[in-house]
């Protein structure tokens, strides 16, 4: 009877840390959000056009990639910009998909 309760003991440990190793969704969108602000307000290129990142949201597609929605307001309008994001380790990367920001072209 002891024995098996510090087994069941043990495998609920086990399983707590291997569901707690991998970042949330909702950590990795937040760390995402700022990087991006910063990015957005201190590059040259788009610095100038107040832009804000009001959300961030990230699916897990596997291990380390995830696809993300930015929204980003830009002139009193809402734009949802796609976006790739790799997690490896404590770092978190993320990238525009092609064309995600052709909604600010010619307005600057």
């Amino acid at each position: 009877m002891e024995k098996t309760f510090f087994v069941i003991i043990a495998v609920m440990m086990v399983l707590l840390l291997l569901v707690g190793c991998g970042k949330s969704n909702d950590r990795i969108a937040k760390t995402v959000k700022t990087s991006l602000q910063r990015n957005l307000s201190e590059d040259p290129q788009y610095s100038n056009l107040n832009l804000m990142v009001t959300d961030v949201t990230v699916n897990k597609q596997n291990r380390q990639n995830y696809t993300g929605i930015a929204k980003i307001k830009y002139a009193d309008e809402d734009h949802e910009v796609p976006l790739k994001i790799t997690v490896e380790g404590t770092n978190i990367t993320w990238d525009f998909e092609p064309g995600a920001l052709s909604f600010i072209e010619g307005r600057y």
